[in-house]
């Protein structure tokens, strides 16, 4: 009988986070999205690894991000904020969230991360704006021009209900 060798690797927040950017920077998708049109990194904390990955710039993970999930739920003020990261074929541009959406088109990419993954592999994000903050901004413009969106998540964020049940409920 043969035996088989298993591992489980641990790796701290930072280091998966690291080891999740590098996997979204090589997606083919993103990789012509660079070459091509429009990449839009959205605030978050794994986020930030992605723009150090595609700029190659250090990113404060605590200011690149709207909030962040600790003890309790928590909003990053607008003053200490950082911005989101518009590259238009890889060069890092300075657009207003409202030129971005005039820009976006098939083939471009939108990285936005997420706060829980579900059992069935559906991504949940805690919303503080009241107009639903990137998700309002952007989900209703990618899905219409077949943008796409690209969501990395830790299976650390892994939640023991559905998503759709939870939103039911908050």
């Amino acid at each position: 009988m043969r035996s088989e060798a298993k591992a489980v690797v641990v790796l701290p927040p930072a280091a998966a986070k690291r080891l999740i950017a590098r996997g979204v920077a090589a997606l083919p998708q993103l990789r012509r999205a660079l070459e091509q049109g429009l990449v839009v990194v959205t605030l978050g904390t794994t986020n930030a690894y992605v723009a150090e990955e595609l700029t190659g710039k250090s990113v404060d993970p605590t200011s690149h991000c709207a909030g962040y999930v600790g003890r309790t739920l928590s909003v990053v003020p607008a003053a200490r904020r950082g911005r989101e990261l518009v590259l238009d074929r890889g060069r890092p541009v300075e657009l207003s969230p409202e030129e971005v959406l005039a820009r976006l088109k098939a083939g471009d990419v939108i990285i936005k991360g997420a706060n829980v993954l579900d059992p069935d592999g559906v991504c949940g994000v805690f919303m503080a704006s009241g107009t639903g903050g990137t998700v309002g901004r952007y989900a209703a413009a990618a899905l219409a021009r077949g943008v796409e969106i690209v969501i990395p998540i830790s299976k650390i964020k892994s939640i023991h209900r559905r998503v759709v049940d939870l939103a039911r409920e908050l």
